[in-house]
């Protein structure tokens, strides 16, 4: 069971855009893991733990007008997420935390058209 939750702010020209992303994120995980290739008495294991996640991100990207009916929308974007891991395995705590690059490449195709004849 888990939470995440993000909020996003940015400028928005006819052509440009440029947005600032927070999200924040937690999750929590009780129950019993199988691995792969190791049989009874030692699998299933019993697990339980929690991950715990505050990230920010930096977007910027272009919406160009193909036709008057269609569009493409691409954009890339880079930031950094602090993480917070805690397992408790079979009995053995395991815990990290750390802070990690993060990268996002997006596309998009709008076709108004389209979107007409599935109305």
């Amino acid at each position: 069971m888990g939470f995440s939750t993000g909020w996003r702010v940015g400028l928005q020209g006819p052509h440009f855009f440029i947005e600032g992303e927070l999200a924040y994120s937690r999750n929590k995980l009780r129950g019993l893991v199988d691995i792969p290739g190791i049989g009874p008495p030692l699998s299933p294991v019993k697990a339980s733990g929690e991950s715990e996640g505050f990230g920010v991100l930096l977007n910027a990207g272009g919406n160009f007008e193909l036709t008057d009916q269609t569009s493409v929308l691409i954009g890339a974007g880079f930031g950094a997420v602090n993480q917070e891991i805690g397992f408790d395995i079979m009995g053995s705590l395991l815990e990290e935390e750390d802070t990690l690059f993060t990268y996002q490449i997006f596309f998009s195709f709008s076709d108004n058209q389209l979107l007409f004849l599935f109305h």
